[in-house]
């Protein structure tokens, strides 16, 4: 978590966002798991209200229904959420923050770091 961190200080609060999706994602993990909600929960209310989030429009559709049809044409599809946070990165030409890049590199022209095991700059 340290890596991330570094990283996170090198980017001004108000350039990092989260996509609507990835907070629905956060919503549900603490709702599975209520022992660690008042933790979580203490640390994202002195960050998320610094980070912009993004709602899902109707560009992210078009940009994430292409991405869906070329996957699936190839065999090679990810998960609804992570096409969902795929599309939008990449209908608004943005960098997708994650550690599973695994399923998020089958996307061509996706730009992803994964800040848990990149080096920084």
């Amino acid at each position: 978590m340290g890596q991330v961190r570094a990283h996170m200080a090198q980017h001004p609060p108000f350039t990092l966002a989260l996509s609507s999706v990835t907070v629905m994602e956060i919503e549900f993990g603490l709702a599975q798991a209520p022992a660690r909600r008042a933790a979580v929960e203490a640390a994202l209310a002195l960050w998320l209200p610094k980070v912009t989030v993004l709602d899902y429009g109707q560009s992210d559709a078009r940009v994430t229904a292409s991405i869906r049809a070329a996957l699936k044409a190839q065999g090679t599809p990810i998960g609804p959420y992570d096409l969902l946070n795929a599309g939008m990165a990449l209908a608004r030409g943005v960098t997708l923050v994650t550690h599973n890049v695994r399923e998020y590199r089958r996307v061509a022209g996706l730009q992803v770091a994964d800040w848990v095991d990149d080096e920084l700059a």
